[in-house]
């Protein structure tokens, strides 16, 4: 698997967890990452991160960096910082119920 960078390596975690499987936002983010190669994978997250290529995660992570500085240029107010700390909570499995 391509090395993740320690900041978005929860999204590895997030492909192992069969939360993603029914979770529509979860699904989005793979299916974002290259429609292509989620299909080209049978819409498999594990193995469409072994061979996504680091530059397509890098392309996705500046996309959501410059769009969020748009916002803040926009609006002052947006805080940039939480909104993509945000982002890399959703790349993060949640806790299973101790239920």
């Amino acid at each position: 698997m391509t090395q993740l960078p320690e900041r978005i390596n929860r999204i590895d975690a997030l492909a192992r967890d069969l939360w993603w499987s029914w979770n529509t936002d979860a699904r989005r983010v793979f299916r974002s990452l290259d429609y292509s190669l989620w299909r080209q994978t049978a819409h498999n997250p594990v193995r469409m991160l072994h061979v996504v290529p680091p530059e397509t995660l890098a392309r996705v992570l500046q996309a959501v960096a410059d769009g969020m500085q748009v916002q803040w240029m926009l609006d002052p107010s947006v805080d940039m910082a939480a909104t993509i700390d945000a982002l890399f909570e959703a790349l993060s499995p949640r806790p299973k119920d101790d239920a």
